[in-house]
Order: C-alpha cells, then sequence, then structure tokens
C-alpha cells in the first residue's frame, strides 16, 4: 500500500532500525513532502529546501533565518533572488575603480593598494554568499533593512577606492580612512549575522556552532581594519597642516594667465591640468597593509578548520559546520566572474579611439577576452557533484583561495590591455599639448625652461613619462596576470577532480602513444604559463603583447579541448575520497532512491528520479 515517508519511519523504527544513508534520505523526502524544517529543539517552520514560497508568504517585521539544508540531504538550488543582481552591481564599480587605480600607479606601490582594495571588498561578497548559501533569511523587513545598510556601506567604500596619492596621504584626504570605516562596518555587519544565527536559526545545532566560529574570524579580521581605521583617522583628525581639498587644487600664485588661457582652450587639458598639480602631503602606507592583512585572516581561519582535524581527532567537521548550497555557489561565483570579465569589456571600451595600431591591439583584446570567457566555463563544473567544494574540504579550500587570486588577476588583465590602448592615446595626446603651447607663442626654449610649462606637459601625458619604464610596467602587469590567470584555472580545474585523478588520466593505459601525447600536453601548458610570466622582460611593445596575449589564450583553448579527448576518462569514483568533505556524500545511491520512490510513489527530481531497477544490480 502507499503510505506517506513519516508513517514509513514510524513502522520501520518499530521493528528494525533503518541504515543511516537510507534514514537521512528518508527524512529529506518527508521534510520536502511537509514543506517543514525541524531544529534540535523540535522547532518547526516553513521549508528551507526552497525559499519560492519562503519569499511569497506574508511580510512580517522579523522571521527567524533557516538553515537552507542538512548533512547527506539532497540540495535543491534556490530560486533567482534579483536582490543578489542588485548586489552584484556595486563590484561593477569596484571592479572599475581598482582598474582606474592600478592604471594611475603601475608600480608595486600600485599592486600593495590594489590587493589592499580588493582583498577587503571580495571578503564582504564571500561573506554574504555564503551565508546565502546555507540559510534563508525570510522575507521579512528586519533582514531587508540589514542588508540595505550592507549595500550603502559597500556602495561607500567603493566609491573611495581612489588612486594612490589620495589613499597614501590620510593627512591630506579622507579617502583611506572613510574607506576603512567602511570595511569596517560592513564586517561588523557580518558578525550580526552570525549573531543572528546563533539566537535564532532554525536548524541544527551545528548552525549555532558554526555562527561562534564565525564571529572568532570575523572578529580576527576586524581587529586589522579597526587598525586602519585608527592609523588613519590618527593621521586625518590629528594633522594641524592644511592640505587642501583632496590636493587637487593648483593655486601656485606663479602661474600666468596666458598658460590658464593656453588650458582654458582644451577641457580636457585643463582637468588634467588641475588634477596634476598640488601638494599629496606625507604618505602613510600602514592603514593599506593593515586593511589586506585583516582580509587574509579570513583565509587563515578557513584554513585553520580544514586542517584542524589533522591535530585533533576528536574533531567532526560536521558537528561544527553547516553545509553549503554548492549548486547555488557555482551560480553565484559564475556572476561573480562575469562581473570580472564585464571590467575588462569596459576597460576595452571606455577608451579615446587612435588610428593606427590602435585598433589591432583593440580586437586582439576583444578576442582575447572573449576567448577567455570561453575558456573559464569550459573548465568549471556546472553540476554540484562535480564540484571541488563537494569533492573534499582541502579542494574546496583550494578552489576558494584561487578564486580569489583568480579575480584579482583578471581586473588587472582587463586593466593591462586598457593601458596598452593608451599607449597609443598618450602619444597623441603629448604631442597635441605641447602644439597647443606652441600655437599659443611659446618657443621650445621657454617650454624647457617654464617649471609650469613642464607640469602641464606632464599631467597631460601619462603617470610615467619615461616611454620605456612606462612600457615596461604596463608589460609586466599583462604578462603576469595572464600567467595567473592560466595558473589559476588550472589549479581551480586539479582542484574539481583532485590531483589523484588527475595523475591517473596522464597514464593512459589503453595508448602509449596517447599517454606521451598527454604528458606532452602538460608541459606546454606549464612552459607557456612560465613563458608569459616572464615574457615582460624582453618584449614591451603593445601592439606585440597583445597579439602574443591573444595566440597564447588559443593555444591554451587549444589544449583544453585537445585534453579532454587524449586524456582517459575514468570516473571520479575510481578515486579514493576523503573521509570528510565539507558538504557531505556526492548524491543518493540509486538503491536509496529506488526505494523512495517505491515508498511514495513519486518519482524522485533531477538524476535520482532516472535511476532504474537495472542500476541497481549487484556486480558479477
Amino acid at each position: 500500500k502507499k503510505m506517506t515517508t513519516q508513517e514509513f519511519l514510524k513502522e520501520e523504527q518499530e521493528e528494525a532500525p533503518l541504515p543511516q544513508e537510507e534514514l537521512d534520505a528518508i527524512k529529506a523526502v518527508a521534510r520536502a513532502e511537509q514543506d517543514v524544517v525541524v531544529d534540535d529543539d523540535d522547532h518547526a517552520g516553513g521549508g528551507g529546501h526552497d525559499d519560492h514560497d519562503h519569499h511569497h508568504s506574508e511580510f512580517k517585521f522579523y522571521s527567524r533565518p533557516k538553515q537552507r539544508q542538512k548533512w547527506g540531504e539532497s540540495q535543491v538550488l534556490p530560486h533567482t533572488n534579483f536582490n543578489d543582481l542588485f548586489f552584484d552591481l556595486f563590484y561593477v564599480a569596484a571592479a572599475y575603480n581598482l582598474g582606474s587605480l592600478i592604471r594611475a600607479s603601475p608600480t608595486s606601490l600600485g599592486v600593495l593598494y590594489f590587493v589592499g582594495c580588493f582583498y577587503p571588498i571580495m571578503m564582504i561578497w564571500l561573506q554574504k554568499t555564503f551565508y546565502d548559501a546555507r540559510y534563508d533569511a525570510g522575507n521579512d523587513l528586519f533582514h531587508k533593512l540589514y542588508e540595505f545598510f550592507v549595500v550603502v556601506v559597500l556602495g561607500t567604500a567603493v566609491l573611495y577606492i581612489r588612486p594612490v596619492a589620495y589613499l597614501s596621504t590620510p593627512a591630506a584626504n579622507e579617502d583611506i580612512f572613510v574607506f576603512s570605516t567602511c570595511i569596517l562596518i560592513a564586517n561588523l555587519l557580518a558578525i550580526g549575522r552570525s549573531v543572528d544565527v546563533i539566537r535564532n536559526v532554525k536548524g541544527e545545532q551545528a548552525a549555532k556552532r558554526s555562527g561562534w566560529t564565525e564571529i572568532k574570524m570575523f572578529s580576527g579580521m576586524a581587529v586589522f581594519y579597526l587598525a586602519a581605521t585608527i592609523l588613519s583617522a590618527n593621521d586625518h583628525f590629528g594633522s594641524s597642516s592644511d592640505y587642501g581639498n583632496y590636493g587637487s587644487a593648483y593655486d601656485d600664485t606663479t602661474t600666468t594667465n596666458s598658460t590658464v588661457d593656453t588650458m582654458t582652450n582644451s577641457t580636457g587639458g585643463a582637468r588634467r591640468f588641475l588634477a596634476g598639480g598640488g601638494d599629496y602631503g606625507d604618505t602613510n602606507h600602514l592603514p593599506m597593509i593593515m586593511l589586506f592583512v585583516g582580509a587574509l585572516m579570513y583565509n587563515v581561519g578557513v584554513l585553520f578548520l580544514t586542517f584542524r582535524s589533522e591535530f585533533d581527532k576528536d574533531f567532526d567537521p560536521k558537528e561544527a559546520a553547516v553545509p553549503i548550497n554548492i549548486g547555488f555557489f557555482i551560480h553565484r561565483f559564475g556572476e561573480w566572474i562575469m562581473l570580472m570579465l564585464g571590467e575588462s569589456v569596459l576597460s576595452l571600451l571606455i577608451v579615446p579611439t587612435q588610428q593606427g595600431d590602435y585598433y589591432k591591439a583593440f580586437f586582439c583584446g576583444m578576442l582575447s577576452i572573449t576567448i577567455l570567457q570561453v575558456l573559464h566555463f569550459r573548465s568549471q563544473p556546472h553540476e554540484a557533484d562535480e564540484h571541488a567544494l563537494r569533492r573534499s574540504r582541502k579542494g574546496g579550500v583550494i578552489f576558494i583561495m584561487f578564486g580569489q587570486l583568480y579575480s584579482a588577476a583578471l581586473i588587472v588583465l582587463g586593466t593591462s590591455y586598457k593601458m596598452i590602448l593608451f599607449e597609443f592615446v598618450f602619444a597623441q595626446d603629448a604631442g597635441e599639448a605641447r602644439r597647443l603651447l606652441l600655437d599659443a607663442g611659446y618657443s621650445a626654449e621657454e617650454i624647457a625652461q617654464d617649471a609650469d610649462l613642464l607640469r602641464y606637459l606632464a599631467a597631460s601625458g601619462p603617470p610615467i613619462d619615461d616611454v620605456e619604464v612606462r612600457q615596461q610596467h604596463v608589460a609586466h602587469y599583462f604578462c603576469i596576470s595572464m600567467a595567473l590567470v592560466w595558473l589559476c584555472l588550472d589549479v581551480m580545474l586539479l582542484a574539481h577532480k583532485g590531483l589523484d585523478f588527475n595523475l591517473k588520466r596522464c597514464h593512459n593505459t589503453k595508448c602509449k602513444k596517447s599517454r606521451y601525447t598527454g604528458k606532452a600536453m602538460v608541459f606546454t601548458r606549464t612552459g607557456l604559463i612560465l613563458f608569459f610570466g616572464t615574457m615582460g622582460f624582453y618584449i614591451t611593445e603593445p601592439t606585440l603583447l597583445s597579439f602574443l596575449g591573444l595566440m597564447g589564450i588559443i593555444v591554451q583553448l587549444g589544449l583544453r579541448l585537445g585534453g579532454s579527448a587524449v586524456f582517459d576518462d575514468e570516473t571520479l569514483e575510481d578515486v579514493p575520497q576523503c573521509a570528510y568533505n565539507i558538504n557531505g556524500p556526492k548524491s543518493l545511491t540509486c538503491a536509496v532512491s529506488l526505494r523512495l520512490q517505491q515508498i511514495t510513489g513519486k518519482k524522485l527530481p533531477g538524476k535520482l528520479g532516472s535511476c532504474s531497477a537495472g542500476d541497481n544490480k549487484p556486480a558479477a
């Protein structure tokens, strides 16, 4: 006879206990049937497996956050949340401002300020994404207002991602103080989410333990963020010097009327002239260093949790953490990478056009970014069971950390294409500025001897006057960022399958020729990364750089396609799996799936419903 899963559980528990795997699976179906989440305190509420009904339910002032899934349960991808898409829009501006920062300071100091701004900003995204992947906050006024404050703080932080000249001078400019304050507030708001989970979550006790763990992790980050805020505030509010507003006003009394008249003939020239003047005051890089270290504390905490079981044998990760919805994370991370690639598109399109080799570099850049998008999404799995987060805790950590570096490299790569295009613009603008001065009546000798006119010419040009030095910096940025993008893609791909699995693929026993071909592909990819990482030392010509970049990406794509055909297509199950991963077993077995379908009289969704009786036959 047909019976509900609750009736079946009651009957079976009275007669004989079921295997734990089947018991967990049947309980998952029971909760899905009744749309109920039962926590460890026997509280029941609306369904946590699908937030569609939850977000269309009656609007309340406050509703308790619900745990999305438990260990061993089949996961259901939540419906699209347009609030997440709106949240991501702020990162479009963040990526563009980060690109502008690195373009204005193409030096090692620029790299420090780039990572010092990028990592804290990305940590805000990761904190929110991992929270949403584990809990459903609901459709209530409290959580809507809470996320509104997060967006306001994030938007303010993005606004103050400025060039190094502003961020490095807290005595003259408030930029680094406002930025660090916003990062600190955003981190405190993340701690507030964890407090809400500890006090009110509908779920297991592990959710509350996870909340305490996150508070400790985020508090470590907050210490460094607070230090950056105090240091910058002390410089800004404690300085008695009057540096003016943003150090951008050029009020030297020696400025001649004719110089001003000349500059007013060109709106762009006047704007660059005003931006080039002023005393920026004393620099202080310590606040930015504190921000960078504070953001890295997130990764330190993740590493500690990952390897804790190695030295604490009594530690069970499943009792101290909540599984994330991997399908949700895959979806969100794909959107995040699209934002990073979008910055490259903006960098290529928002550049003044010039004649000649400009268009060669432009089209090489457009083709490169387009193929790179194909390369990325071909390399990443689209199913939760194939993702590194499912395979093991260590694989998941490797994916997340290299994903951060990969995102930063994509921004720098897009900005490098912009800097390559600006090499053609600078050559045109510098000549145009000098021509304007000559047309105004200045001789070449007067221009060479007048400091004001030389400053005007410098403001009309690039951030580094020496063409060879500037192009050397651009080449390093371009080549190293391209090599990092390829390296991170390969490491993330290895994380999905595991090193053992990929080593087995290189030992194809079916065909000796294919085995050698596969190894040759591996060496070629390694050599290509090393070559591009050092290419900036001996190739600096902009057009040639962009062309070689395009050729390198095409070769990478060809190697990826060829590797799929040459390597053994062994299944992941052939490789021993870790005893613990961070999100439970791969999926329900066909045996459990068939039993559930027989009990409930319903076909299960997705792959579970595709199992047939023949799939469950014992091996000969």
